[in-house]
């Protein structure tokens, strides 16, 4: 209430009174919700929101949430300026290629990289400057990534010392053993045999594992790993976690996923999906059946949206922690052999 002048003080008493619920109404008004004095989730999550834009400082006066008040460039400072990092610094927790600035208030040579950073993965003309559409566009991706749950961002595996080879031991050929059985979860072609459990020694399943890696991405099959095999292997797990942050690590902690899948979403975690709408469909005839391909799909979320409507779910098209419990266990109820997730 002291940042809007339209929105009265309410006393903090556990009470939802008549005075709250004309407060309600008229936040809601402000932030263009349906004004009935109920605190649904648009609401809440709107609430919560606007709570912290005043924390974070990022709004002034009146301005709400995602208003462009003005252009900021290098050489800006002030508070729309504390607006554009904080949505960036949001957006470079998914997405690496965007950096971290700090939200300070000042647009310097960082803050520029950042801005360019996004307006290059946006589409938009990357001049360094926020006008309207790239304020809008940093907004919007944010509040999208709010709304899809909470942000998974993975650490880069570093190049082992040397070149792994058959026989060899250690913490590195542990890594390229989890690397490899991530890779293999979503590339057919990746021949690993190993079990869900890997080990820190080079034997012969990864050294299969390693070939047909290599054969898979056109390297030379040699079945040892150099530096340049690793940055292939390694960049290939990472394009496919910044599609999707769901699955950092081949069934992590047993549990998927560690955030929503939606659209454009990839990996295996969206492979688990597709197999369980099938399961689902082989024994509902008005179930569609899809691609089981890794890659969250039209396809996947028409039959999504449709076994959402039928299980009672919101329907969202999107794999939130309640379509994925309600989806494991119907398919479990169908194919008892089916445990996995």
């Amino acid at each position: 209430a002291d940042n809007y002048s339209a929105l009265r003080t309410v006393t903090v008493d556990g009470s939802y009174g008549a005075a709250t619920v004309s407060a309600v109404e008229a936040f809601q008004t402000l932030f263009g919700l349906t004004s009935d004095g109920v605190v649904g989730r648009s609401t809440w999550n709107k609430l919560k929101e606007v709570g912290l834009a005043v924390a974070n400082k990022i709004v002034a006066a009146n301005v709400v949430p995602g208003q462009f008040t003005t252009t900021t460039r290098a050489g800006s400072s002030g508070t729309a300026v504390r607006a554009v990092q904080y949505y960036l610094r949001r957006l470079a927790a998914y997405y690496s290629d965007v950096p971290r600035v700090a939200v300070d208030g000042k647009f310097g040579a960082a803050t520029t990289r950042a801005v360019k950073a996004w307006q290059s993965r946006a589409g938009l003309t990357v001049d360094g400057v926020v006008g309207r559409l790239t304020f809008q566009s940093l907004y919007d991706a944010a509040q999208a990534l709010e709304a899809s749950g909470p942000v998974v961002r993975t650490v880069s595996l570093p190049a082992p010392a040397a070149t792994l080879r058959p026989g060899d031991t250690g913490a590195a050929v542990l890594r390229l053993n989890r690397l490899l059985l991530f890779l293999s979860q979503w590339i057919p072609e990746i021949n690993f045999t190993a079990s869900d459990t890997p080990d820190s020694t080079f034997d012969l399943e990864l050294e299969i594992a390693v070939r047909s890696a290599q054969r898979y991405f056109g390297l030379t099959e040699t079945g040892v790993v150099t530096a340049a095999d690793w940055k292939v292997f390694r960049d290939a797990a990472e394009q496919l976690l910044a599609a999707n942050p769901a699955g950092p690590s081949p069934k992590p902690g047993g549990v998927w996923p560690a955030s929503a899948l939606a659209l454009g979403s990839a990996g295996p975690a969206v492979l688990q999906v597709q197999k369980w709408l099938n399961i689902i469909a082989a024994a509902d005839q008005t179930a569609d059946f899809v691609p089981e391909t890794g890659l969250f799909d039209t396809e996947t979320q028409a039959a999504l949206e449709s076994y959402q409507l039928t299980a009672g779910l919101e329907t969202l098209g999107v794999v939130d922690a309640d379509t994925w419990e309600s989806l494991r266990l119907a398919a479990q109820g169908l194919c008892r052999e089916c445990q996995e997730g």
